[in-house]
């Protein structure tokens, strides 16, 4: 148990450093058939192989203090299939205990990819004292052994630490969903874990790689951006936004006539209008004052008149 939290507290510190970079995280599994938080499946299987197995199941029932063994002495075979969580990236661990101790064993390469959904290994379990064996494997179109523990006649348990990529965390600031009255709009994304690439996509056009920040000429009417971030591991996460171009509508100006489109042509048109007052004014008032004139001569003579004949 000591040396389970030993390798439990480096393991934990190590998804401090490398996570905090690389947008991945450690997931433990202690059984191939039961189902993680973390991502680890229940579709896993176990085969016991042979009829000479004592007290087998305890090699799979999650305490590592108990043991199964063999009682034939040239051992006899477990076989475990476990299915890979989404986003496993390799490098995974498999942790095992026998006679001899825990150990961690790195899952090589070849063995993981073997298979695109399953990985297989296996231990064998011999009795037979300072002859004994067991030997932990995984395969790769062959089995290849990872530990061959000797002697060792009881094998403990087993359990499977994934490194699985997780998706990248980044918030699209610009734009919004909203309507705006100029084509010219900016595209910009926060990130808070380490980002490889972002690229983006405009109404299921091209794709674009920028730098966070970029401008977009929007088309009128609807815009539907797509944004796309890419860690170290291919952990690829995305989120969209819509927002709507909307051109501010023209006012029409109505045609201002000839007479007031400049201020010289005002000043030119009315000089024009008082010239032509003076020239007829002369025509039509004194003709208007003679008439005048001779009426009021007429109404003055007819008023002496009217005042002689009163006096006699």
């Amino acid at each position: 148990m000591k040396n389970k939290i030993i390798i439990l507290s480096l393991m934990v510190f190590l998804i401090g450093i490398i996570s905090s970079q690389t947008n991945i995280t450690l997931c433990y599994q202690e059984s191939a058939n039961v189902s993680t938080s973390c991502g680890g499946k229940d579709t896993g299987t176990y085969f016991f192989d042979g009829l000479y197995w004592i007290d087998e199941y305890k090699i799979i029932d999650g305490n590592w203090n108990t043991y199964g063994r063999n009682s034939l002495g040239s051992g006899e075979w477990l076989y475990i299939n476990y299915t890979k969580p989404i986003n496993a990236i390799g490098n995974t661990s498999w942790e095992v205990k026998d006679s001899q101790g825990q150990a961690n064993l790195t899952i090589p390469d070849s063995c993981f990819d073997y298979d695109e959904g399953t990985l297989e290994v296996r231990v064998k379990v011999s009795s037979g004292g300072a002859g004994s064996h067991t030997i932990w494997e995984c395969f790769n179109s062959s089995w290849i052994t990872l530990r061959d523990s000797n002697p060792s006649e009881n094998c403990h348990e087993e359990g499977m630490w994934w490194w699985v990529s997780v998706p990248v965390n980044f918030t699209i600031i610009s734009p919004k969903n909203v309507t705006y009255n100029t084509d010219e709009v900016a595209l910009a994304v926060q990130s808070y874990d380490y980002v490889d690439t972002f690229w983006y996509s405009r109404n299921f056009g091209q794709n674009i790689i920028f730098n966070q920040t970029i401008y977009l000429i929007a088309e009128e009417g609807s815009n539907q951006v797509f944004v796309y971030a890419n860690g170290s591991y291919g952990n690829v996460n995305s989120k969209n936004v819509t927002f709507t171009y909307s051109p501010v509508a023209e006012v029409e100006v109505t045609e201002i006539p000839a007479i007031y489109t400049s201020l010289g042509e005002s000043v030119q048109t009315l000089n024009l209008l008082l010239l032509y007052l003076i020239r007829i004014l002369p025509t039509i008032f004194f003709p208007l004052l003679i008439v005048f004139a001779i009426v009021g001569l007429g109404f003055g003579v007819a008023l002496l008149i009217g005042m002689k004949i009163r006096r006699r």
